[in-house]
């Protein structure tokens, strides 16, 4: 029984012993580990690439940036001040630019943001913070806000779909324009 109680002691002893040694100990500062905070290192880079895609012999969609950096493992590469000019079935032409974007190497799919302006081949220009290209579908679309001009014509909305198969721009919602009055006779 003497055991018993001196062994129960011991134990209790120790679990507070235990907790003023952590209690009283001076925290050190945290290691921080530069590794964990550096972007994953890419599998290749690139400076000043120009890329086309093509269908039947036909210019899909053209892609020149100052860099790039391709991700092997996640199927990706990530652009620098990317320019992507889309080519219609009719001869339409639609251009991109931006500061960064996200090339999917299985799909084709094209993620660009960062100061975005769009530009048609008639001279009509579209500004927003982002857009994705669906290669399957060829479309092009936006969650943003988006403001379009054209000789004059003012016109905003929130989200936006261009079509190129049809060439058709369609702003989602929340739309208004404004046309600037004609100068004075």
């Amino acid at each position: 029984m003497i055991y018993r109680v001196a062994g129960v002691l011991l134990v209790l002893a120790l679990i507070v012993g235990g907790f003023l040694i952590l209690s009283t100990r001076q925290e050190e500062p945290a290691e921080v580990s530069l590794e964990q905070s550096r972007p994953p290192k890419a599998d290749l880079k690139l400076h000043s690439i120009h890329y086309t895609e093509t269908d039947d012999g036909r210019m899909v969609w053209e892609l020149v940036a100052d860099s790039a950096q391709f991700f092997k493992d996640e199927l990706a590469t990530v652009l620098e001040n990317a320019k992507v000019t889309f080519y219609g079935a009719e001869g339409q032409v639609f251009t991109l630019e931006a500061e960064k974007g996200r090339l999917e190497n299985a799909t084709k799919n094209i993620a660009i943001r960062g100061d975005v302006v769009g530009t048609t081949g008639t001279g009509d220009t579209i500004r927003t913070d982002s857009l994705l290209y669906l290669a399957s579908e060829r479309v092009i679309e936006t969650g943003d806000l988006v403001r379009m001009t054209r000789s004059g014509l003012k016109v905003t909305g929130k989200g936006m779909e261009c079509r190129l198969k049809d060439g058709t721009i369609t702003l989602l919602s929340h739309v208004r324009a404004s046309l600037d009055s004609p100068p004075a006779q």
